[in-house]
């Protein structure tokens, strides 16, 4: 195994326990892989995930040590690999949200949007934001575990795979105006370790006559926990 890049996080509450995170190159399998690693000090447990089970299939000749970009709320996996002899530079989400997949729009032409703040960490709480909705409409926030999808339904597409739960949401902003709509949703994990390197996936539903089947979408939106 060589070298290994790692960035530690403070909490966001400003707890004393401290969020790590880590990728390097393994070695010792056939065929070299980058791994990223979290772990919470103190925590008996740290979840490992192989970079090459996450988007882009990884060329396995030549890889190159991988770099870590980290902000307050989130932290990103960036490395070069070589697949039918091209370079192709790979990046993975270890730590944070990340919006993907189509809105559909209701009133007016506009389209919800869905988005998330602060770092989500076991033990905190971080911030999910509904907004550009219709105002006063009623909503809810679809959440699953199961990964993404992309389907076509009721005019739009759902990009949460089933199964789903539902927050249930009554956006705030002038009755009826397009675009007025929107709420913060505060969302609390539990402290508890199991949960360290899950990935939650979302999507808000706003009903909306404007929209098809009077339903509008929002984009999906991938959270991973550390």
């Amino acid at each position: 195994m060589r070298a290994v890049r790692a960035v530690v996080f403070e909490s966001p509450s400003g707890e004393a326990r401290q969020r790590r995170a880590a990728a390097w190159l393994d070695e010792r399998r056939d065929k070299p892989v980058t791994i990223v690693g979290a772990s919470v000090a103190a925590a008996t447990a740290t979840s490992r995930r192989a970079l090459s089970t996450r988007g882009s299939t990884l060329g396995w000749r030549r890889l190159s040590l991988p770099l870590l970009a980290a902000t307050a709320s989130g932290c990103h996996a960036l490395w070069l690999g070589r697949r039918d002899g091209e370079p192709d530079v790979y990046t993975t989400l270890m730590l944070g949200h990340q919006p993907y997949g189509p809105a559909t729009a209701g009133s007016g032409g506009l389209a919800p949007t869905l988005t998330a703040e602060g770092a989500p960490g076991i033990g905190t709480v971080f911030t999910l934001t509904l907004a550009n909705g219709l105002g006063g409409a009623s909503a809810g926030i679809l959440y699953g575990q199961d990964g993404p999808l992309s389907l076509p339904i009721l005019g739009g597409t759902l990009l949460v795979a089933p199964p789903l739960d539902a927050i249930p949401v009554t956006l705030g902003g002038t009755v009826g105006v397009p675009g007025a709509g929107s709420a913060d949703v505060p969302a609390a994990l539990p402290n508890a370790l199991s949960l360290i390197g899950t990935r939650f996936n979302l999507q808000a539903i706003v009903v909306d006559p404007g929209a098809p089947s009077n339903i509008a979408f929002t984009n999906g939106l991938e959270t991973w926990v550390l």
